[in-house]
């Protein structure tokens, strides 16, 4: 189907870091970031939302990471990279929107306040290790976020803007998903 080589091959880090440096990035490998021979529609979706999904919160991390080395005068080294604020504004979060048209993606984000429904009705919640660093440690998760998808028994979801996260931060809830340009 697809002839790839070994150095065609890209993790989600290698995605979030062209994306924040502006270098190339053939779409196509995106797609092949997302499995192909999955049975249905629902399982594809999902995938391809948890690979986006990974690509944005790496990006989100590491530009918290040198805002705080940036802002505290601090050397960008990797011991100065392990302490960060999950501090920003919405608004914020608006430079990642064009990273993602460059990959064929429209970011989608919305602040949803303090309001946080019981409503099962997201694919998944973000935790992010800095808020929950007991549950990060019982768990034994190095990552600095991770995803908690719901039990969803229907898979009734049918586009990929069906598929989106909750999180909190700076004080509020958002909401995170992606739809195809």
């Amino acid at each position: 189907m697809y002839n790839l080589k070994m150095e065609d091959i890209i993790s989600v880090n290698d995605v979030a870091y062209k994306l924040l440096m502006d270098q190339s990035i053939d779409k196509a490998l995106i797609q092949l970031m997302v499995v192909d021979d999955l049975d249905n529609q629902y399982d594809k979706l999902a995938v391809e939302f948890e690979v986006l999904i990974s690509i944005f919160m790496e990006m989100v991390i590491y530009i918290l990471k040198v805002k705080y080395v940036n802002e505290n005068n601090k050397e960008l080294n990797e011991s100065n990279l392990e302490n960060y604020n999950l501090e920003f504004d919405i608004d914020d979060l608006d430079f990642f929107k064009t990273k993602f048209s460059k990959i064929g993606y429209q970011l989608c984000i919305h602040d949803v306040g303090d309001y946080y429904d019981t409503l099962y009705d997201y694919y998944c919640k973000t935790l992010f290790k800095k808020d929950n660093e007991y549950y990060f440690m019982t768990k034994k998760i190095d990552n600095e976020y991770t995803f908690l998808l719901r039990n969803d028994k229907y898979k009734n979801f049918t586009k990929l803007n069906d598929f989106y996260t909750k999180c909190f931060v700076d004080n509020k809830y958002i909401q995170v998903y992606f739809d195809k340009i």
